[in-house]
């Protein structure tokens, strides 16, 4: 069968199912993620090839993310990670960035798109494990938005959240990009977690239109039930579902291959051909 490269946008409004990517009929979730809070976002984002677990299966989604790992995340959130090759031979603006760390190149990329300024003594101190305040600043710089004004909720620990950063942080709440906790505290000194961090950018990812990007195989669809099933290399299926399809026509079988542009599409009646349609 001919594979042809075509563009599925499955827009914002799709949902995943829970749990619902399969490699060999076992769960895509890495082991120690299953019935996690941030497990939907987690798989979401292993399947975009954006974060990573670790050779042993696991992603340990308690441990804090350092600096450097973020930076990474970010970049390739944004789909940019094409752009890091180019700055591997540019001389880093960090002094504590050298030429030896695995990280430069993406830590170049982020300082020239605004989203890192660094430290005042010319640091970026990429191993540090980051705070929740400098994520919501970064986010904040990735999508451009630093300049709306907002106002600051009343988090039971304002005064705690330095003046640089209070806007960023006003932003990010509007945009619902971050939150505070039960306590009504928002803890911005606080060294956030792989999961919180994953979750953030998912949340990113929406605001900017990449949430539901995804490159694979159309391997099924049931126009009942709204589903599709789309197979995304050795990563297993992931099976996707959507009220809301949308415009544009897309002639194709089964095995076409689907990258995710922020499109819609609908199901045509003709199940055979895999007809979409425009609603």
């Amino acid at each position: 069968m001919t594979r042809r490269l075509i563009f599925l946008g499955l827009f914002l409004s799709l949902c995943l199912l829970g749990a619902t990517f399969s490699i060999a009929g076992a769960a895509l979730a890495f082991d120690d993620v299953k019935g996690h809070w941030a497990q939907l976002d987690i798989d979401l984002l292993s399947s975009q090839g954006v974060v990573d677990g670790y050779p042993n299966g696991t992603f340990l989604p308690k441990n804090n993310i350092t600096r450097a790992e973020f930076a990474k995340i970010l970049i390739k959130a944004l789909g940019m990670e094409d752009e890091v090759w180019a700055l591997e031979t540019v001389p880093s603006v960090f002094g504590d960035v050298g030429a030896e760390h695995w990280a430069r190149g993406y830590i170049q990329l982020a300082y020239e798109l605004g989203m890192i300024r660094g430290f005042d003594d010319g640091t970026f101190r990429p191993n540090e494990n980051i705070r929740r305040m400098d994520m919501a600043v970064m986010l904040v710089r990735a999508l451009r938005i630093e300049e709306e004004r907002s106002v600051l909720p009343a988090y039971a620990d304002l005064e705690q959240i330095p003046a640089w950063a209070q806007q960023s942080i006003a932003i990010a709440s509007e945009r619902k990009l971050v939150g505070g906790f039960p306590d009504k505290t928002f803890r911005p000194r606080h060294l956030a977690t792989r999961a919180e961090a994953v979750a953030m950018v998912n949340r990113m990812m929406h605001i900017y239109g990449t949430k539901y990007d995804f490159y694979g195989s159309l391997e099924g669809i049931d126009e009942v039930s709204r589903k599709i099933w789309i197979q995304l290399g050795d990563k297993g299926t992931v099976l996707l579902s959507t009220k809301t399809w949308g415009r544009q026509t897309v002639h194709e079988t089964l095995g076409t291959v689907l990258t995710g542009i922020n499109r819609k599409f609908c199901p045509s009646k003709r199940l055979n051909s895999q007809v979409f349609t425009d609603c």
